[in-house]
């Protein structure tokens, strides 16, 4: 018999293409998957070294200041400071409802709708200030003067104690139909701005008062309106200088006699402000609508005189900005960036972690960097 010849079977390519192609797609996924779960990096981070303290905490009542010599930390039942290696200061505060903030080397923490409030120093409490009514907002001074505000009785009452507690001032603010709602006192307590927010007319309006401090006396030296819907959000003494009010469409900057030296539009949500005593950083969000403004994610760096110095542009949203040693700390996101007032960048690295809280320490390359529940200080490289 004739022997039997085979054929070789024809492969069916088809199949394997199909089965390249699954496994090509399921590749393409598994990558994408992997470049969000990851973070970006670059290509050269700045390196992060534990250098002292850490803290953990529950974030509903962690409240951070950070100084030239250590950070504040209020944790809700008592606050404490501490230099970049060791507890420097802790006392015990029991408040209903606190509201912890600070400015400069002082802290303050106060009784929301309470009557006593408690300023602080690196080595602990300077002094207690207590009212007879409620407490409806303050500040703190760069050299840590009080201002409360309380309300009763439909009548509206200044209080400002000095550096030491003692009391300054304790004025009834007669404007009528004005209710006060922003103070701020100059370094070397000689100057005060209140900002009241007018309900006279039809629209809302926010009106800028000027005082020199003389003998325990506040004599007011001019006065300043915002029209058209303006919203005031900020208003802070540069030193013992200049005056800065900011409102949603407008920074000003004011003299000692109260004169207006400098007006900038701003067409941009403000994400972020920090003031230092020569400089102003200012980040800058969406754009109004119908407004020209910078690009979304823009850092002015301004002077007292509200003269440009230099721009920086973030990638990322910026949640925080924090200003020291003529540099700004940018928290965009997961993203620190340490930026100079010249507008170069220092140093980035992008965390694994939200942020809540940072800034500098003793300089630029040492910083605290305060999540959901820990906090840490690094030491940058």
């Amino acid at each position: 018999m004739p022997r039997e010849t085979r054929r070789p079977q024809k492969i069916n390519n088809s199949g394997i293409k199909i089965a390249l192609l699954l496994i090509i797609v399921a590749a393409a996924i598994l990558f994408a998957i992997m470049q969000l779960s990851e973070p970006t990096r670059y290509a050269e981070q700045a390196e992060f070294t534990a250098a002292g303290v850490g803290l953990t905490y529950s974030r509903s009542v962690a409240g951070f200041h950070a100084t030239d010599n250590g950070f504040f930390f209020f944790n809700g039942d008592a606050i404490s400071f501490y230099g970049t290696d060791l507890l420097a200061m802790n006392q015990n505060v029991y408040m209903n409802n606190p509201s912890f903030s600070g400015r400069g080397d002082f802290a303050v923490i106060l009784e929301q709708g309470g009557r006593t409030a408690r300023v602080f120093n690196e080595a602990g409490e300077i002094f207690t200030a207590i009212t007879n009514d409620p407490i409806l907002n303050y500040s703190l001074s760069a050299a840590g003067h009080l201002t409360l505000i309380t309300s009763g009785n439909d009548i509206y009452t200044l209080h400002l104690f000095g550096t030491r507690g003692e009391l300054l001032l304790s004025n009834d603010l007669t404007h009528e139909r004005h209710i006060p709602i922003a103070s701020d006192v100059s370094r070397d307590g000689r100057r005060m701005a209140l900002a009241f927010l007018d309900i006279s007319g039809a629209e809302l309006n926010f009106i800028v008062f000027l005082y020199q401090i003389t003998d325990n006396t506040a004599a007011i030296v001019a006065s300043n309106g915002y029209n058209h819907g303006q919203m005031l959000s900020e208003l802070r003494f540069m030193g013992n200088n200049n005056l800065i009010t900011i409102s949603d469409s407008e920074i000003r900057s004011y003299n000692e006699n109260g004169a207006i030296i400098a007006s900038v539009p701003i067409g941009n949500v403000i994400d972020a402000v920090s003031f230092t005593d020569s400089y102003i950083a200012m980040a800058l969000g969406e754009n109004h609508l119908n407004r020209a403004g910078e690009v979304f994610g823009t850092i002015l760096f301004l002077n007292e005189n509200l003269t440009r110095v230099s721009t920086f542009v973030s990638n990322n949203p910026v949640l925080r900005l924090s200003k020291n040693h003529n540099s700004a700390l940018i928290t965009a996101g997961r993203e620190l960036i340490a930026v100079s007032s010249s507008g170069d960048v220092l140093w980035r690295r992008i965390l694994t972690h939200d942020i809540i809280y940072a800034a500098f320490l003793q300089s630029t390359q040492s910083i605290i960097v305060a999540g959901n529940e820990q906090a840490q200080v690094f030491y940058v490289e």
